[in-house]
């Protein structure tokens, strides 16, 4: 649970579960009893790695990663292997061609 900027890690909490959405959730006497063992000192703490989503590591990854889906994408254009369309594009290809047609007649 988040209190503030601080972030609490209970064991062995009792739950409930709601049976029709399979939602966990605490009844209040039990969000009481958190409440208060967060003003005692806790048994032990443990180390939570923290990541950053703009990470200049991660962001590098994936840029590597789609660079490299992007020359594969390329590769498989310069070789002149079939792409598969999806029914989006058929549809647009095919209204294309229809207009086309209509225009030549």
């Amino acid at each position: 649970m988040w209190f503030g900027d601080s972030l609490t890690v209970f064991e062995h909490v009792p739950a409930g579960v709601c049976e029709h959405c399979g939602e966990e959730y605490f009844r209040a006497d039990i969000q009481d009893k958190l409440i208060a063992l967060t003003k005692t000192p806790a048994k032990k703490a443990m180390n939570v790695p923290v990541y950053s989503f703009s990470d200049p590591l991660t962001v590098a990854k994936a840029a590597a990663k789609r660079k490299k889906k992007e020359e594969l994408i390329q590769d498989d254009r310069e070789n002149d292997v079939p792409q598969i369309a999806t029914d989006e594009e058929l549809a647009n290809m095919l209204e294309t061609n229809l207009e086309e047609w209509e225009d030549e007649l």
